[in-house]
């Protein structure tokens, strides 16, 4: 969902405004985007270093770092993932257009 840009939007609503606003809008959703999944990995790493040497409960040779290792993973991914989709994205920006087809558009 990530990839394609799937997840929650409302194109219809943002196609509504001039160009040069959405180009703000634009900007400023990555730069918010960008910065919670930074502090995602940061804190997720910051757990990582509180738990290290536990185990699970249930699992005793299964370590906690291992588990919770996919919160920063996931959010490193997230910011790849988000990365490739700017040119695709700001070229649809330009072009008006979703890029994806997306039902239950407002």
């Amino acid at each position: 969902a990530s990839l394609k840009g799937a997840h929650i939007s409302v194109p219809s609503i943002f196609k509504a405004f001039p160009l040069s606003l959405r180009k703000i809008f634009f900007v400023l959703s990555k730069l918010v985007v960008y910065g919670f999944l930074i502090l995602l990995a940061y804190y997720g790493y910051l757990v990582l270093t509180l738990i290290t040497g536990e185990t699970l409960v249930t699992l005793e040779w299964v370590p906690q770092t291992f588990v919770q290792s996919v919160i920063p993973i996931a959010s490193c991914l997230f910011i790849l993932s988000e990365t490739l989709r700017i040119p695709e994205d700001y070229r649809n920006l330009v072009l008006q257009t979703s890029g994806v087809e997306q039902t239950g558009d407002i």
